[in-house]
């Protein structure tokens, strides 16, 4: 919290708020979330979670960058970032808000939240009054994530409440941070059939044409090394056109679980901690696609997928 002390109790339980999406699904200011939306939010309150409840990371202004800790601000915009979601330039309390309604977000009023009811996974809860400020998270199932204040003026968070999980309350919130991915999906919508130019084609549905952000599009599409020839042009045009034109980044946000806390020295509980089924069978997939074979819980392959855990590189199943 910004230049403000907000004290919670970390609830051991809460972090299995985050395995679901249910909670939350009320529908204020517009249509209901894609699911990419929604696959990627979900992403960013995983991520979230998975710094509160590793304790080797805690409150600072000062190393707010995740080296090692983070204030109410960085951890939000990590998070969201984390999970390919364009926040802009968006760097404190003083600037999300208008950054974040640059880059897709909705601002939706306190008065017209009347409860948990109306709230969706990943919604920014955000406060800023002059130079004071802030957000946290909500994850559902009336809990919220955040980072909080500094209680012991050392790094990382000894006593498992600088940055932690809590009941919602409505504070001193003055709103909302709603993402709404108006484009969604993994796939530019379609251009009108008129078009002869992947640069007019693109700037017709509101996407950068720049040769940059072109490379990056081909290169997402599995066309290799682009340089702008007629034929490459052509190609994404015609995909375009079809509604097949594929975006930068996607169908890579789920691919690994979020990291759990290093304290852990099971990959049961480890599992359990991050909302994740730990059960022998669901273990005997996840070790499949992690390429531990002939999987039959040995010491060896538990340290195994869990130290993979810890680094946030095990693969879903």
């Amino acid at each position: 919290m910004e230049n403000k002390i907000f004290r919670s109790i970390k609830k051991a339980t809460a972090v299995l708020a985050c395995s679901a999406i249910v909670a939350g699904s009320g529908i204020i200011g517009g249509s209901a979330l894609s699911a990419n939306a929604a696959s990627k939010l979900q992403y960013a309150v995983n991520w979230a979670v998975g710094i509160a409840n590793d304790n080797t990371h805690g409150y600072s202004q000062t190393n707010r960058n995740g080296n090692p800790d983070y204030d109410c601000s960085s951890l939000v915009i990590s998070a969201l970032r984390q999970a390919g979601i364009d926040v802009g330039n968006a760097s404190y309390t003083g600037n999300m808000k208008s950054e974040f309604m640059a880059h897709g977000f909705t601002w939706i009023p306190i008065s017209n939240i009347s409860g948990t009811s109306d709230l969706k996974v990943g919604d920014v809860l955000f406060y800023r009054s002059g130079s004071s400020g802030h957000t946290e998270m909500y994850i559902g199932n009336g809990k919220n994530v955040g980072a909080h204040s500094d209680y012991d003026g050392k790094k990382g968070d000894s006593s498992g409440r600088e940055i932690n999980t809590q009941n919602f309350s409505f504070w001193k919130w003055q709103g909302v941070l709603r993402y709404n991915d108006p484009t969604g999906g993994d796939y530019y919508p379609k251009c009108g059939s008129q078009y002869n130019s992947i640069v007019d084609a693109l700037n017709s549905i509101g996407v950068d044409s720049s040769f940059a952000n072109r490379q990056k599009i081909a290169a997402a599409n599995s066309i290799s090394n682009y340089t702008g020839t007629p034929a490459q042009n052509t190609q994404m045009l015609n995909l375009l056109k079809q509604g097949k034109l594929k975006k930068p980044g996607s169908g890579t946000i789920d691919e690994f679980y979020p990291k759990c806390g290093s304290q852990y020295n099971s990959i049961v509980d480890a599992l359990n901690s991050i909302g994740v089924d730990s059960s022998f069978a669901n273990r005997k997939k996840i070790a499949a696609a992690n390429s531990i074979s002939n999987y039959s819980g040995t010491a060896a392959q538990n340290t195994q997928m869990l130290n993979l855990l810890k680094q946030g590189k095990l693969k879903k199943a």
